[in-house]
């Protein structure tokens, strides 16, 4: 990274997936930024640049500081491994800023929380996470689909397997009723749509796990979806005995 990818990076100031800090005398609100990002779109934390003025300064790296940042990503829970970007700042010499990049939280993901306590973004604003926020990605976390298998009954087991853990998982919450993609991404606690098609929606839609309202106009204003006749028998076959 260098030093011109910061300036383009911080140009457009603090946001919803960017914390800036002058120094790590600030770690621990970095942190609690950091913790933020990992609950919600995920992020850029960068020390070494003014929040107001976007003046990028760096700082001094010393063993102490580097001692410092590593004793603040262990607050992290679960553990989160990522290493520093060092950026030497040609303005002051010998100072650099101290770059971080935390991936966004994924639907069925354990909540992260720095030293006991859960963080989420709304906006730019770094908050504890609202207590039934938590509780509902907990129960999600552990809300996992249970293996295939041959019933004594003499079901046969159904020949559609859906082709990633996304697209289980929006079969097994979606209903047989046609549905917005505003309401099904609230099934995820999800606010990006970008982000939710990538990853759920174009998938089933590859797999035939979901069908369309409008099959013949993808992009319809009312458009909505509902699981398919396979997702129903694949649903059925896993979650009823």
């Amino acid at each position: 990274m260098t030093i011109e990818e910061i300036k383009a990076l911080i140009a457009s100031d603090e946001s919803r997936t960017l914390e800036l800090k002058k120094t790590t005398g600030e770690l621990k609100d970095g942190m609690h930024a950091a913790c933020a990002f990992l609950n919600t779109e995920g992020g850029w934390l960068i020390f070494g640049v003014a929040p107001k003025s976007l003046k990028i300064v760096g700082q001094q790296v010393t063993d102490d500081t580097k001692r410092e940042l590593a004793q603040a990503l262990a607050g992290l829970e679960p553990a989160y491994d990522i290493p520093p970007i060092y950026v030497d700042v040609p303005e002051y010499p010998g100072n650099k800023v101290i770059a971080f990049h935390f991936n966004g939280w994924e639907w069925g993901q354990k909540p992260y929380t720095f030293r006991g306590r859960p963080y989420y973004k709304i906006e730019s604003t770094t908050k504890i996470m609202p207590r039934d926020m938590y509780d509902e990605r907990i129960r999600l976390y552990h809300l996992q689909p249970p293996l295939n298998y041959q019933s004594t009954t003499g079901r046969v087991r159904p020949k559609y397997d859906p082709s990633t853990t996304q697209v289980s998982q929006l079969i097994t919450l979606m209903g047989e009723y046609y549905m917005s993609l505003r309401d099904i991404m609230s099934l995820f606690n999800l606010n990006s749509a970008k982000r939710f098609r990538e990853n759920y929606l174009n998938p089933a839609l590859s797999d035939g796990a979901i069908e369309r309202l409008y099959p013949d106009q993808p992009h319809h204003p009312k458009q909505k979806y509902r699981l398919s006749e396979i997702a129903k028998e694949w649903k059925e076959f896993n979650f009823k005995s």
